[in-house]
Formats: structure tokens, sequence, C-alpha cells
């Protein structure tokens, strides 16, 4: 039998993720059971998911898919309606502040993997991991500076 879920609600997004990871996955994803699973994805069920749990189901959504996580995107639109506008984007000075922090990071484990002269696979694994997280704080800076609305253009809203 084919359940109606609202599209873009909670429920939906559950199905959406379930669809992809299947049962067993998203169980295993949660450290819960199948039978748990199955009340969460039904739109009548009192059994949702908390917090923590619909975050390491869309972990695990994210490292399958590299799409957007189905339970956040839920969870904005949530947001929005509940608050009747949108969710503002994260200020630019908010994103350079963590671009330098992963910078930094980064740098100095890579100075530190080098001062010995013999970097191992796992220092370099290590580097890679904090280099990564960097790129993805500048792909971050990036889309803040392009939906960041200067003074002007807000003022002409």
């Amino acid at each position: 039998m084919t359940v109606w879920r609202q599209p873009g609600s909670i429920d939906d997004a559950i199905a959406i993720a379930r669809g992809v990871l299947g049962n067993q996955a998203m169980a295993d994803a949660v450290g819960r059971s199948i039978s748990l699973i199955d009340q969460w994805a039904h739109p009548q069920s009192k059994h949702k998911p908390n917090l923590l749990q619909a975050a390491m189901i869309d972990a695990a959504y994210v490292r399958k898919t590299g799409e957007s996580p189905p339970i956040l995107r839920a969870l904005t639109l949530e947001i929005e309606r509940l608050s009747d506008r949108p969710i503002p984007k994260a200020h630019p000075t908010e994103a350079v502040a963590r671009l330098l922090a992963a910078t930094g990071t980064a740098s100095a484990s890579v100075m530190g993997s080098l001062s010995d002269n013999q970097y191992t696979s796992e220092e370099r694994r290590q580097d890679l991991a904090l280099i990564g997280e960097a790129e993805k704080n500048l792909q971050a800076l990036k889309s803040a500076v392009q939906g960041h609305a200067g003074p002007r253009e807000m003022r002409a809203g």
C-alpha cells in the first residue's frame, strides 16, 4: 500500500533517505532496529528520529550520494514556513573565519608532518583530510560571498 507524504516534509525526507540507503543501512547508521525505521517512515507514527539520529541518517545519505541531505532540507523548509521568512545565509565574515581556521589547521599539520623528513602514509592521509576540510570552507566562503546582499542591495529591497 502506498502511503501519501507531504512533499518536502520530514516524513518525506525520511522516506527518501530510506529509499536510497535501504532499511538495514539506515538502521545501522543510527544503531536502531529495522522495525523502528519502519515506524519512522510512516507519517502517522509518533515515532520519529531525534536530531542526532536525523543527522546520522543525513550523513549516511551524503556519504552515499554526495547530494544535499534530505532531512536537513525538510527542516529548513519547516523553519522557513514556521518563521514566515527564509533562513538567512551565513555572513561572509563568518565563512572567512572558518576558512582561516581550517587553512591554519591544515598548514600546521602539513608542516608538522614534514618536520622530521619522514612523511608517513598516515600523516599524508590526515593532511589530505584537513586540506579537504579547508577546501569545503573555501567553497562555503564562495557561496556566502555570492549570496551576500551588500548594504546598497539590502536598502533597495
